[in-house]
Parts: structure tokens; C-alpha cells; sequence
């Protein structure tokens, strides 16, 4: 709360969500989760200009 309200007072954005609302942590229990996991977040850049909030 502290880290978004420095932000929002930084920003003059009062009372503005900084933070994904629908994140999840995600716990590797093996090898192919691990392997699934690491390809996403390599290929995830590729998609940006497709994502809604890209901003160039």
C-alpha cells in the first residue's frame, strides 16, 4: 500500500490502482510447469503489441 501511494503522490494520481487486480503467484512443483512457466515469460515481449494497454 505504502509503494503505491509514494507512486500515486509521485504521479498526482491520487487513489489510482498501480497493481494488477487479478495477479497470481504460481508455484512450481516440477519440471514441466517449469518449463511452461519459462517459455511464457520468454515469449511474452512478442505480444505486447497486441495487449490491450501496450503503450509504445
Amino acid at each position: 500500500m505504502q509503494t503505491s501511494k509514494q507512486i500515486n503522490i509521485h504521479r498526482e494520481t491520487p487513489q489510482v490502482t498501480n497493481w494488477q487486480y487479478n495477479y497470481n503467484d504460481h508455484i512450481i512443483r516440477n519440471e514441466k510447469s517449469y518449463w511452461r512457466i519459462k517459455n511464457y515469460i520468454k515469449s511474452n515481449p512478442q505480444n505486447w503489441e497486441e495487449d490491450e494497454f501496450y503503450a509504445p
